[in-house]
């Protein structure tokens, strides 16, 4: 059963914050009684007020007065009282839980009249002080002014006219139903609450009633009948539909008996509570929204990882959070009551005391707000924190709500990070090469001092600039300029990718080119970034290297060019030339040589004259040549080389590195000069002594053979028949060709010598 309908709890809230009261009252209830005295003007429901705690009475109204017929209202009296045994346990037992809703008891009966039977709605509220309501409805019917006394028939009369007058006041509308449910009396002072009800509904029986408004009257008939069975009063809330707006009315179903007890009918009473229901709703709505912001805050204050503190005007602890505890491990009890500057390092402490009554002026804490505990280990904890000041109006004192959250991590990390940044800004300033980083607007936001110096910037110019509003101009190797977009830092930051080893010109402000190579990496601040958020480019002042190189470019052109007019004359040589250093590398090796030897250049230069093998150095060659090599000093032999049949003249000549190598072809001379010996040789022989013919050829052809080696020489006459050969001389040629040839017939075709004989001419047969 809904029994949210209940007047006095109604205004209670919406009086809650009531400014009307009176002043001088010196009792601790004084302006709650004359609030209830007010109240009471214009409600006559009976009432009383009681201690949430002791349940001693507080306050009765006129009406309870009148029904329990005393004249005083018993205030600061126990209950007792008033209730009988029975109904004060189940007050006391009821009345305790009670903190926001109201609960209903039944069958509350008073302690001097055990014939009525009351329903009570105890609820609890708050002006200034927390009290009790407990309000009362009468089960039997009836209402404060139908208490009279019964054995006085002559006041009967006038208490009837006196109910008339009170319903015709009321803007209810009252109907009165028979036992059966049959329409016997209606009672309205307001038509336009009159006009809302249904057509059907006003003038008919319950039953009929019913039937044409089922969903309306079908509860009421529910309410009705219990009424009787229950004998209690039966309220329902219900809402209509009256011409496009949605009204709340009040049911209210009262039993109705004769004086005998047996069952007279009922009456409804209908209540145009629209308004109020709005308020209730309202109220309701926002005291959810207070309990649950409220519970809301509660779990926030207690599970929040700041701790929390509460101040009083002088700065003093009234309360703290339980995170007190869990980072610091002191209770918070041990420092309620103190000032928050206690828990304060002491080095910091008077500039928190400073900035915390800054705070209180201008109501937000300033920016350097972290600072040390003074609890616990003092040089491990740091906190960050903010204050703001508050007070209800400018009479009152301030209170102080202090933040305080442990970064002790996070300022050992801060300062980690500081430190490592100097580190590396410490490693990054002593490199020799220039190190750039450029945002994505192209702007440089840091660089090091060998950037500053290599465009000669002032120290720190750098860190905000861009560099292409230096004017720096900036050129290819080729000396083409270079466009915006190809600069390597853009191609990275465009593309992401690195660029490696490109070579720019960039002329500083001053005039001066210098070159340079430049490296870039794109720098990511988040892993989904899909473009770089920075570019690091790292630069290398080649200017000195660059001009190194192209002087060595240069020297290597010239080089070259001596070298091939050296080739060339040396290949115009007709002796054979080589050049050894001193440990008798070959390092030049020209053709006439590469002929003799079979050897080419491309072989001969790089290896040890030793590893050839060639013929041209045999032991005693190597030896002469290292003794030039020793002593500094030039040497000079003729040499016979078997393997081609020629004479050579060797000579060689030191310089610094080596020795120069000239290998001359005299065969030609050393033949002549060997055949003018063997001339004189035979000359001589045959002047010394008489020898034979035969001797004397002998002694000839030998020399021949001697003097071209691997030449056989023989000289062949004709036999005494004038036909046939014979050999006269032949110191070297095989016997079995002797034999061979020996007696046999010359003639046109008698092989070469056969035939040179026969014609007289020379055959020359290869």
């Amino acid at each position: 059963m809904n029994q949210s309908n209940h007047l006095i709890s109604g205004i209670v809230a919406r009086q809650a914050t009531h400014q009307d009261m009176p002043d001088g009252f010196d009792s601790k209830y004084g302006e709650l009684i004359k609030w209830a005295g007010i109240f009471y003007k214009t409600n006559q429901q009976p009432f009383c007020i009681l201690e949430p705690d002791s349940l001693d009475l507080i306050y009765l109204n006129p009406a309870l007065r009148a029904i329990c017929k005393i004249q005083d209202d018993r205030t600061g009296t126990s209950i007792k009282d008033l209730f009988d045994d029975e109904s004060i346990r189940e007050i006391k037992k009821r009345s305790g839980p009670i903190r926001e809703d109201s609960v209903v008891l039944r069958n509350i009966i008073l302690s001097w009249d055990n014939r009525r039977v009351f329903e009570v709605t105890i609820s609890r509220h708050e002006i200034e002080i927390v009290f009790l309501i407990v309000e009362f409805e009468m089960l039997n019917g009836e209402n404060p002014v139908d208490i009279f006394d019964n054995t006085n028939p002559r006041n009967q009369p006038d208490k009837s006219e006196e109910l008339n007058q009170v319903v015709s006041s009321l803007d209810d509308v009252v109907f009165e139903y028979d036992a059966e449910g049959s329409f016997k009396n209606l009672w309205c002072n307001n038509e336009k609450l009159l006009q809302r009800l249904p057509k059907d509904y006003v003038g008919k029986s319950m039953h009929e009633a019913y039937h044409t408004n089922p969903e309306l009257t079908g509860e009421f008939i529910r309410d009705f009948e219990n009424a009787l069975t229950n004998n209690e009063i039966c309220y329902r809330d219900f809402q209509l539909d009256c011409q496009d707006e949605i009204r709340w009315f009040s049911s209210k179903i009262t039993p109705i008996y004769h004086p005998g007890g047996s069952p007279k009918g009922f009456s409804q009473r209908i209540t145009d509570i629209s308004e109020q229901k709005k308020v209730d709703l309202a109220i309701h709505e926002r005291n959810f929204e207070l309990k649950y912001a409220h519970r809301e805050l509660k779990e926030i204050i207690e599970n929040t990882s700041e701790i929390i503190f509460k101040l009083d005007g002088s700065d003093r602890i009234i309360f703290v959070s339980p995170e007190f505890e869990r980072t610091l491990g002191i209770p918070g009890s041990e420092v309620v009551g103190e000032p928050i500057s206690s828990i304060i390092h002491p080095g910091d402490r008077e500039r928190f005391i400073l900035e915390l009554e800054e705070t209180r002026i201008n109501g937000t804490s300033p920016d350097n707000n972290i600072y040390r505990a003074a609890v616990g280990n003092e040089n491990s904890r740091w906190f960050d924190i903010n204050a703001k000041f508050l007070r209800k109006s400018e009479t009152e004192a301030f209170t102080g709500i202090v933040f305080a959250k442990d970064i002790t991590e996070l300022k050992q990390t801060l300062d980690s990070l500081g430190a490592s940044e100097e580190r590396y800004r410490s490693v990054v300033n002593s490199l020799s090469e220039g190190v750039v980083m450029h945002n994505r607007e192209g702007h440089v936001v840091a660089c090091n001092y060998a950037a500053e110096q290599m465009f000669q910037l002032e120290r720190g110019a750098g860190l905000s600039e861009n560099l292409r509003q230096q004017g720096l101009r900036v050129i290819k190797a080729d000396g083409s300029p270079f466009s915006v977009d190809e600069f390597p830092s853009v191609i990275t930051m465009t593309t992401g990718r690195r660029v490696k080893d490109t070579t720019m010109g960039v002329f500083r402000p001053g005039g001066e080119l210098i070159w340079i190579t430049v490296n870039t990496e794109p720098v990511y601040y988040s892993n989904d970034a899909e473009t770089p958020d920075a570019v690091v480019a790292s630069m290398i002042d080649i200017t000195e290297h660059k001009i190194a190189r192209e002087t060595l470019a240069e020297n290597t052109r010239q080089i070259k060019e001596y070298s091939e007019r050296i080739t060339g004359i040396l290949d115009s040589i007709t002796d054979g030339f080589i050049a050894v250093d001193n440990n008798l590398t070959v390092t030049l090796w020209n053709r006439v040589i590469e002929t003799i030897t079979g050897i080419s250049q491309a072989y001969a230069v790089g290896k040890n004259i030793l590893e050839l093998n060639t013929y041209m150095t045999d032991q005693f060659s190597i030896e002469q040549y290292q003794h030039a090599i020793r002593n500094k000093s030039a040497v000079s032999f003729e040499q016979y080389v078997p393997a081609v049949n020629h004479w050579f003249e060797s000579s060689a000549s030191p310089f610094n590195e080596g020795l120069f190598i000239y290998f001359r072809d005299i065969t030609y001379r050393k033949q002549n000069e060997n055949l003018l010996a063997l001339e004189k040789r035979v000359l001589e022989n045959n002047a010394s002594r008489v020898a034979s013919l035969k001797e004397t050829i002998d002694h000839f052809l030998e020399g021949l053979e001697e003097i071209f080696p691997g030449m056989l020489c023989s000289v062949l006459t004709l036999d005494e028949d004038g036909q046939t050969m014979r050999h006269m001389s032949a110191p070297r040629l095989p016997k079995g060709l002797i034999d061979k040839v020996d007696g046999v017939q010359i003639g046109p075709a008698a092989g070469s010598c056969g035939t040179a004989m026969f014609t007289k001419n020379t055959v020359i047969v290869s």
